[in-house]
């Protein structure tokens, strides 16, 4: 969506590398705020119903969302504004390998090892000396 919008406000060119990569930094963005602000308070399974209930108010957003995401009917980009495919594709197998490599060094890295071990138990990976993100004091 943040593609679309960009292009409609003439930001960028239509399926341009620029917006491709720009979609991703809006992701990236939007899921550090809601792992900030929904890990500081809910643990187990409040988190899971917290963010689906982000998720659908996300949703109810962009139905809403008047002349920016045009409502249930979307966004309509021209399909004739590109001749072939093979330029967007070799950018996007670039975009996905600098990804795996990040995912690589970073699973391979001390904090890749802290998200493993709270993945595992989050009050022994805390009880080592891994930041589990508690603000409030509370467990469940």
């Amino acid at each position: 969506m943040a593609l679309a919008i960009l292009w409609r406000a003439r930001a960028i060119g239509y399926l341009d590398p620029t917006g491709m990569i720009l979609s991703g930094i809006c992701a990236v963005i939007l899921a550090i705020l809601v792992g900030l602000l929904l890990l500081s308070k809910l643990r187990g399974d409040y988190f899971a119903l917290g963010t689906l209930g982000l998720g659908e108010i996300l949703h109810v957003v962009a139905i809403n969302g008047g002349r920016v995401t045009q409502g249930p009917m979307g966004i309509n980009l021209p399909s004739d504004a590109y001749i072939s495919m093979t330029y967007y594709y070799f950018i996007a197998l670039a975009i996905a390998i600098v990804t795996l490599a990040v995912v690589h060094l970073m699973a391979r890295s001390s904090i890749g090892l802290a998200m493993v071990a709270i993945r595992e138990n989050e009050v022994a990976a805390a009880a080592n000396g891994a930041s589990t993100v508690q603000k409030s004091g509370r467990q469940s």
